[in-house]
C-alpha cells in the first residue's frame, strides 16, 4: 500500500512539471498549467508588453486566462498573499468593444467583474484583477498602464 501511495504521489508531481520560477497549477484537477508572476522580479508593463514578456519567457505562455473562481483564488493567494493587487490577465475586448476574449484563445466560460465593470467603453480594453475587489474581481482598464502581470502556460508532460 505504501508503494502505491508513493507511486501516485510521484505521478502527481511529474504531471505538473514547470520551469524554474514558475508555479505549478492550483489543484489536482488543474496541475497541467504553470504560472509566472512578474512582481517578485520587479516587472510592470503595459498589457501588450506583458504579453510579449510572457511569450519571451516561453513560446507556449500568454497572459493568464482564468477558468473558474478556484483558479482566481489561487492566483490572488499566489500573487498577493491573499490580498489582490492590480494585475494584468489575458481578458480583453481589443478586437471588438464589449466582446471579451482571452489572449490565449481559451473560451470565456467564467467572468468575475468588480461592481459596475466593465465600464471603460472604447478606452478600457484590457482587464486586470483589481485591488478594489476583496476577492480579486476584475476591472477593465487602459491597456497602456504599467502593471504587474501573470503568465500561464501548459506544464511539460
Amino acid at each position: 500500500m505504501v508503494s502505491a501511495v508513493f507511486l501516485l504521489a510521484s505521478l502527481t508531481v511529474a504531471a505538473a512539471s514547470c520551469p524554474e520560477g514558475w508555479t505549478p497549477g492550483y489543484s489536482l484537477d488543474n496541475d497541467n498549467f504553470c504560472y509566472w508572476y512578474s512582481l517578485p522580479d520587479g516587472f510592470k508593463a503595459s498589457w501588450d508588453n506583458a504579453r510579449i514578456i510572457c511569450q519571451a519567457k516561453d513560446p507556449r505562455a500568454d497572459l493568464a486566462s482564468i477558468s473558474d473562481l478556484t483558479e482566481q483564488g489561487f492566483l490572488v493567494d499566489t500573487m498577493g498573499a491573499g490580498k489582490p493587487i492590480d494585475t494584468w490577465i489575458g481578458l480583453n475586448d481589443v478586437d471588438e468593444e464589449g466582446t471579451f476574449e482571452w489572449s490565449d484563445g481559451s473560451a470565456v466560460t467564467f467572468q468575475d467583474w468588480w461592481l459596475e465593470n466593465p465600464d471603460g467603453g472604447d478606452s478600457d480594453d484590457c482587464v486586470h484583477i483589481t485591488d478594489g475587489g476583496p476577492n480579486g474581481e476584475w476591472s477593465d482598464s487602459v491597456c497602456s498602464n504599467p502593471e504587474p502581470f501573470v503568465c500561464k502556460m501548459p506544464a511539460t508532460p
